[in-house]
């Protein structure tokens, strides 16, 4: 994950099996997340609430296997509410 002002960037691992684990703070609910989605991102239900319309842009990509499937993912969002809408628990680290 990048954000545009001060240009920071961090990552985290994450196992989801044989149960969640690893560094992510919420390992549990990214997990969660990715089999509800079964494991395309595109389709997280992410966490809707309301966002300014500040344009403060953040990119994330996501690397990887999800059940043995490879899984490569990367887009950039305009700020972090509108990244914590969308992906919910995945990215909140």
């Amino acid at each position: 994950m990048s954000g545009a002002e001060n240009s920071w960037i961090r990552g985290v691992l994450l196992h989801c099996s044989p149960e969640p684990s690893g560094p992510h703070p919420d390992a549990a609910g990214a997990c969660a997340a990715l089999d509800e989605a079964r494991g395309d991102l595109d389709l997280l239900s992410g966490d809707p609430h309301p966002c300014t319309k500040q344009y403060d842009p953040v990119t994330v990509s996501a690397t990887g296997a999800w059940r043995g499937r490879p899984t490569a993912w990367h887009k950039t969002f305009a700020n972090a509410c509108e990244l914590s809408t969308a992906t919910g628990a995945l990215f909140r680290f």
